[in-house]
């Protein structure tokens, strides 16, 4: 039986996050990039014609301004897929995605298989959410960073025989 619930489970969480990519994949491609995106869009596109992976350019000059990590992916999409407003975007959807899994996943260990998927759901459902992924910024990866640290946090709390878990990692964030 448990092998039957998980699988649902996994049916369930798959199936939101195909859903979360149909909505999310037409409207990366839909929108120009903005001013501050096409900066985060040229810097990989100078790192893969100069061949200089290691140092962020803009116009020529060092830019260090941010860290290096959403300029390559950025720059492994465009090797993959080609320069495009929506390949310089594509990073960002697989963030929605895992932050939607793994908000998935807190749910599920915290609570319930409803739980989980309705977790999930509301995070996906959020404007805030749904308009903030459709532009290119360095927070999803924190965000998406945070989230997996609480799931591993929470698979870390364990209860003790017959005891309640101890939920005081709940806190952490605001810290």
């Amino acid at each position: 039986m448990h092998r039957a619930s998980s699988f649902s489970d996994s049916a369930a969480f798959a199936a939101l996050l195909t859903a979360a990519s149909a909505v999310l994949l037409p409207c990366l491609a839909a929108l120009p990039l903005i001013r501050a995106e096409a900066m985060f869009a040229l810097i990989p596109r100078e790192m893969l014609h100069a061949g200089q992976y290691l140092m962020p350019t803009l116009n020529g000059v060092p830019y260090l301004d941010k860290p290096p990590l959403i300029y390559w992916l950025i720059l492994t999409a465009y090797q993959v897929f080609g320069e495009a407003e929506w390949t310089a975007r594509a990073p960002n959807l697989l963030c929605a995605l895992g932050e939607i899994w793994f908000t998935c996943l807190i749910g599920r260990r915290l609570f319930n298989r409803r739980a989980a998927w309705l977790g999930g759901f509301v995070l996906f459902t959020g404007v805030g959410f749904f308009s903030q992924h459709l532009v290119i910024y360095t927070d999803h990866l924190i965000s998406l960073s945070l989230a997996a640290s609480l799931y591993f946090c929470a698979c870390r709390n364990r209860a003790p025989p017959g005891g309640r878990p101890c939920f005081i990692w709940l806190w952490a964030p605001a810290f």
